[in-house]
């Protein structure tokens, strides 16, 4: 009876490490499927991660592209700027000199028709003193005329 009695408790003793075996495999089982699950999304992150650093490289990449050409612009706008307020001082100093030279033409021709005015002047009262002393003999001589 005793040893049906040992018998029955190593039964129970073997039975249960069986289940003990069977519940801790089943849990090791479980941690592989879990780790294998966290390297796979580890895996998933890693080259979502290694895709962004490489979209994040040629968008820096395309921005000091960008920054370059706009640099290499402004340099060129500014040149063609300065060399536009050139042309502009230049052409301002031409018509400021055009200008002055059509100026003194100007005065000198006001001054020149002013003195052919005078002229013209002084030889329209000649020509009326003339006909004033032609009408004055005239009517002398149709005076001396009526009175023959």
């Amino acid at each position: 009876e005793e040893l049906a009695e040992r018998a029955a408790s190593w039964k129970q003793a073997e039975s249960e490490v069986d289940k003990r075996l069977r519940l801790e495999k089943a849990a090791e089982q479980d941690e592989a499927a879990k780790q294998a699950n966290l390297k796979e999304d580890l895996q998933s992150l890693e080259e979502a991660s290694e895709e962004r650093d490489s979209d994040l490289a040629r968008l820096c990449e395309q921005v000091d592209g960008f920054e370059s050409e706009r640099g290499t612009r402004r340099r060129e706008e500014e040149a063609e700027l300065a060399a536009l307020r050139t042309a502009g001082r230049h052409e301002a100093n031409e018509a400021g000199s055009k200008l002055q030279a059509l100026d003194t033409q100007l005065g000198r021709e006001l001054t020149k028709n002013r003195l052919q005015i005078a002229a013209l002047r002084a030889s329209v009262q000649e020509e009326m003193a003339e006909v004033a002393a032609f009408a004055s003999e005239e009517a002398a001589m149709v005076d001396a005329w009526r009175l023959e």
